[in-house]
């Protein structure tokens, strides 16, 4: 194992933490509401398509970005005794029949939408959550037309629901509800579940809670064998490293050609930057690296080379002083020494959650700035805003409201986006008027980034380089 790896396991403090803010945040708002003191939480009814025009479409603050339609949480199929809130979603391609559909998690379930023509989205059915408690965490992954769901809610495990029942189903009112066809025991709760469609995988990560037959895997990645989608098997665990937040799973074609064909999973574990080898027999352990400004390593995403990764840190905005959303670009040529070569700072304050990349794009659902559309320098890594589409038009604060993910792979760059608070969201992103922009180079505004010099294997640091250039119509 490499110097700079630890030996001791993580456990589910810093995470639970965090979980006690969110939570405080929904009692405040659950009170606030109730005293109709915050008008900003009061729900949106659905709407149909508008486009963006002189930054708006139907109040929702936006650029570059129309809104194609917007369902609420009644017609999601979720009632409204208790509060709803919205977290992850992820869209099934039914390469067979030609159609698409998303799955929007709630504390609640998950709800089914055709939304193969996006301007007119059909709500199917809902999955209500296994074991009936609410939960604001909610996760889902599809391989082999089979829907994999997770979620915090205590004994929840894993529910396995057959996306082919769809197939032939109209809206009717109310919406109906689903059973699940199958669930896996082999934990209680996980904060997050990813998936590798190529070798028929998932991997449940963030279980603590033990009881029986449960395999928590200290917290790190319980990886499944769907091969068989009504039978999942428990296949390995990567605990090592302790308690993993979230990963991307990859069979590894990129620049390090040591790692050529192998099973190569990014954790976000925390603290730290994990790069694991999986395919080997003994689970390789490629390396670890912390970074200056950690707070809370949470997600990330490689880009389609892989030469870059780009990480967001949950908590450096809500306890810095700066405020403004912060992007990790690592460089990973050399997957044994990742190495940190930008820190983007965006223009607004708002806490990053999920990101996707597409391209030379970066997709951010950043809380209570929303959908974010960032252009990624293939060459240096460098980042550039070009388009946004906000979820929570009231404010813009580094809190716990607004957007919590997206889903970027729809044709004809239309994206999904889960709200917290309203519910879903889909969009068009304007990617011809983007790319004439970048062209011509003419986007107005300021461009903040900051660059860490770090060296050696314990993560020391010089003092952070601070560069600010503001653009005012000029070659940036």
């Amino acid at each position: 194992m490499p110097e700079n790896s630890k030996s001791q396991m993580k456990g589910r403090a810093a995470m639970s933490q965090l979980m006690k803010m969110k939570d405080a945040h929904n009692e405040a708002k659950r009170n606030c509401l109730a005293k109709g003191s915050c008008p900003e939480y009061l729900p949106y009814a659905s709407e149909d398509a508008t486009p963006c025009v002189d930054g708006f479409a139907n109040g929702w603050p936006c650029d570059k970005v129309d809104l194609l339609a917007f369902i609420d949480w009644t017609d999601l199929g979720f009632d409204n005794e208790d509060i709803i809130v919205g977290n992850d979603m992820w869209v099934w391609h039914d390469t067979e029949m030609g159609d698409d559909y998303a799955l929007m998690g709630a504390n609640h379930g998950t709800s089914f939408i055709r939304i193969t023509d996006p301007v007119a989205p059909e709500v199917l059915g809902i999955l209500r959550t296994h074991t009936g408690n609410a939960s604001q965490w909610r996760d889902m992954k599809v391989v082999n037309d089979h829907a994999y769901i997770v979620s915090e809610a205590l004994d929840h495990g894993m529910q396995v629901f057959d996306l082919t029942r769809l197939r032939g189903l109209s809206a009717v009112s109310p919406v109906p509800e689903f059973e699940s066809d199958a669930h896996y025991a082999g934990f209680g709760h996980c904060h997050n579940i990813a998936a590798n469609t190529e070798l028929q995988k998932v991997y449940a990560i963030g279980a603590t809670v033990d009881g029986p037959g449960h395999n928590l895997c200290e917290g790190g990645l319980h990886i499944v064998d769907v091969s068989e989608p009504k039978n999942p098997r428990f296949s390995d665990c990567i605990g090592f490293d302790g308690y993993v937040h979230d990963t991307e799973c990859i069979v590894y074609d990129g620049p390090d050609t040591r790692y050529t064909g192998n099973e190569i999973c990014f954790g976000y574990n925390e603290d730290s930057l994990t790069v694991y080898n999986v395919g080997l027999s003994e689970f390789g352990f490629i390396s670890r690296v912390a970074y200056e400004g950690s707070r809370y390593t949470h997600q990330g995403w490689v880009t389609e080379d892989p030469q870059w990764l780009l990480l967001d840190d949950e908590l450096d905005e809500v306890v810095s002083t700066v405020k403004n959303t912060k992007t990790y670009v690592w460089n990973i040529e050399d997957l044994q020494n990742p190495v940190l070569t930008w820190t983007y700072l965006s223009a607004e304050e708002a806490i990053d959650h999920n990101m996707y990349i597409v391209g030379d794009y970066a997709y951010q659902t950043n809380y209570e700035a929303g959908l974010r559309i960032l252009h990624i320098n293939g060459e240096t890594g460098e980042l550039t805003e070009v388009a946004y589409f906000d979820v929570f038009p009231s404010r813009t604060t580094a809190e716990f409201a607004g957007s919590w993910s997206n889903y970027p792979w729809l044709p004809n760059n239309v994206v999904g986006v889960s709200s917290i608070d309203y519910g879903f969201f889909l969009v068009r992103v304007d990617m011809a008027a983007i790319e004439q922009e970048m062209a011509n180079r003419t986007k107005k505004g300021e461009m903040h980034r900051y660059l860490d010099t770090v060296y050696g294997k314990t993560a020391g640091a010089c003092p952070t380089l601070v560069e600010r250039k503001e653009c005012e119509p000029v070659q940036c």
